[in-house]
């Protein structure tokens, strides 16, 4: 599965100083395999249906974008939106539509009942596979070491994959509830990119938003789990602002 990021368009925030009891959960309770769904720390959404599908052609896609905005505000529909996955290869086609249907809530943290608990997955016989293979990845952290004290960069980012592969059929309502009830306040998103194809997942960073004129940023580096114990929570913070590693990392990220 290659890596992409959810996006939609800019829409008002709702109001979290208001928020209706169910009124997000209802949104994550209803969503089924097909539909949009993106919950962040401003709103929830649930998109449904395709009224039109953004084209993959030679324009640039924002001027795509906002060409079939135009032509579904032309249609009839009003204050249309565009929600889907754009992937990081700008050669790739994007999974982008605008929805014949949309429904919005208050973000999931604001809503009492994302607090009740989920039930307990069944058992899956998964079969899992490292890509790159242990050894091959820790061939490369070496490398991406050796050339460091070298001086050739002074940060690398190696990723690797879990390919995991069910005999039966995936739940996917089930594994958005356990992603969005884990971290309600992050941004969790089930996106379908494909025929039988969704991209689920659930993240704390924000890679990019922009409102109007105001473009927003909130990369994560550096972190330490919090400790419920106040003592050794103010200990925790204290180490991190004293660590020459997690400094640096702030530094390269900032």
């Amino acid at each position: 599965m290659s890596t992409t990021s959810q996006v939609a368009t800019s829409m008002p925030p709702a109001d979290p100083a208001h928020p209706v009891i169910g009124a997000a959960t209802s949104l994550l309770d209803a969503y089924t395999p097909g539909a949009r769904f993106l919950a962040t720390p401003g709103r929830t959404l649930l998109a449904q249906g395709d009224a039109r599908q953004v084209p993959h052609d030679e324009r640039p896609l924002d001027q795509r974008v906002r060409a079939t905005l135009a032509e579904a505000g032309a249609a009839g529909q009003e204050s249309p939106v565009v929600i889907g996955a754009i992937p990081f290869d700008h050669e790739a086609p994007a999974a982008l539509s605008v929805p014949t249907a949309l429904r919005t809530a208050p973000p999931l943290a604001s809503d009492p009942l994302i607090a009740l608990p989920v039930g307990v997955p069944d058992s899956a016989n998964w079969r899992i596979r490292p890509v790159p293979e242990p050894e091959v990845y820790g061939a490369g952290v070496a490398s991406a070491v050796e050339r460091m004290w070298r001086g050739e960069f002074s940060k690398v980012v190696l990723a690797r994959t879990l390919e995991l592969t069910s005999p039966a059929p995936l739940d996917l309502p089930a594994m958005l509830q356990r992603l969005a009830r884990r971290d309600p306040v992050g941004y969790t998103f089930a996106l379908p990119t494909g025929p039988g194809r969704t991209l689920i997942g659930a993240s704390p960073e924000l890679l990019v938003s922009r409102k109007g004129n105001q473009v927003t940023a909130n990369p994560l580096a550096g972190s330490t789990p919090r400790s419920t114990d106040l003592a050794e929570d103010v200990r925790r913070a204290a180490t991190l602002l004293q660590s020459a590693k997690d400094l640096h990392e702030h530094a390269v990220v900032v």
